[in-house]
């Protein structure tokens, strides 16, 4: 899922959100199998035409960042990538793994930067 994401993907620190777009060509190789694992990631489907477009938000877009990010060896290679001059998606990945979500009244969720 991480190479998804960083290949046809997107990661909005500022929206909080992770999002991956597909044509209609790629969406059908991928098959049901793995369209099935996006949407138990929490990904939600939205038709955008010539693509599809997948969108995790809020405090599912931290949880699966840090998930992306958990094993040591993996976080280590994205850090070190990251220190490129145009690694923005990467930066943004690392950023969005550090955040927490905190309850708020009702449904809504505030994201605070770890610091």
């Amino acid at each position: 899922m991480l190479f998804a994401i960083l290949g046809d993907g997107n990661v909005n620190v500022e929206e909080k959100a992770v999002r991956l777009y597909m044509g209609r060509a790629k969406h059908k190789a991928w098959g049901g199998g793995l369209i099935d694992r996006l949407k138990d990631l929490g990904f939600r489907e939205y038709d955008g035409g010539r693509a599809i477009n997948y969108e995790v938000w809020s405090s599912k877009a931290v949880e699966l960042a840090k998930r992306m990010l958990g094993e040591s060896s993996i976080k280590a290679l994205i850090e070190d990538l990251g220190l490129l001059p145009d690694a923005e998606k990467l930066k943004n990945l690392i950023t969005l793994a550090g955040m927490r979500s905190k309850p708020l009244v009702g449904h809504r969720l505030r994201l605070l930067a770890l610091g």
